[in-house]
């Protein structure tokens, strides 16, 4: 969602209120909002601007200076996805977001596991009998596997990493199904593919490490930097 406010308008909201409340009326946060201010050179209030004037104590209000870029007279601010959720999802968010964020919810990948992932074990055997590609990489693809392109050298690291999260999503009640081309969690009744892709590109400094990704496509891509 975008709104097109001036210039003029955000400076008066920004006074008027504190940043956090402006900034949830356009579904942003208040460091989002105050990078947009910044770059369309709009002075926001200090910290503790806003306790001096609850308390009735004197305050100094900027004033918004003459600017003659066009380009920062008119301001498109673009709403998160989260702001236009429901506020019975958002909450749900916050509260999953706060228990996975606890020290003994941590996941720790573990080298040796006590045990394979049945779905671990369907990989294991499917890729150990691959060849390369002309890229180097082995592929598999299959209702009952995680749909992968990976180098021979990540294998070990990916059966290692998968290992630890397919147990650790069925620890919260969430589980692994086979899906029309890959394995998918099942989220409450939300199935997300996933699917594991490696970077082919040589990275700086030969930094190794391998993030997700949710797609719009409703995938959850995960990508291995070698």
């Amino acid at each position: 969602m975008r709104k097109l406010i001036t210039r003029d308008d955000l400076f008066n909201q920004v006074w008027s209120n504190p940043m956090t409340k402006v900034a949830n009326d356009y579904g942003l946060s208040d460091v989002g909002l105050k990078k947009i201010c910044k770059r369309h050179k709009i002075p926001v209030p200090g910290r503790g601007y806003w306790a001096k004037v609850v308390h009735d104590k004197n305050v100094q209000v900027k004033t918004l200076s003459t600017q003659n870029d066009p380009k920062l007279e008119k301001i498109a601010i673009y709403a998160s996805a989260k702001s236009r959720l429901s506020p019975e999802v958002q909450q749900r968010i916050e509260e999953v977001t706060w228990r996975e964020n606890q020290p003994e919810n941590k996941i720790n990948l573990s080298s040796s596991p006590n045990e394979s992932h049945p779905v671990v074990l369907r990989m294991k055997k499917k890729l150990d009998s691959k060849k390369p590609d002309n890229n180097n990489l082995i592929n598999s693809k299959a209702p009952d596997l995680i749909s992968c392109s990976i180098s021979v050298e990540s294998k070990f690291r990916l059966f290692s990493f998968l290992n630890t999260f397919l147990f650790a999503m069925e620890s919260r009640g969430h589980k692994i199904e086979a899906g029309k081309i890959s394995v998918a969690i099942n989220i409450n009744g939300e199935r997300l593919p996933i699917k594991i892709t490696e970077q082919t590109a040589q990275p700086l400094h030969g930094v190794s490490s391998t993030s997700l990704q949710f797609k719009p496509n409703g995938n959850l891509v995960f990508h291995i930097d070698e």
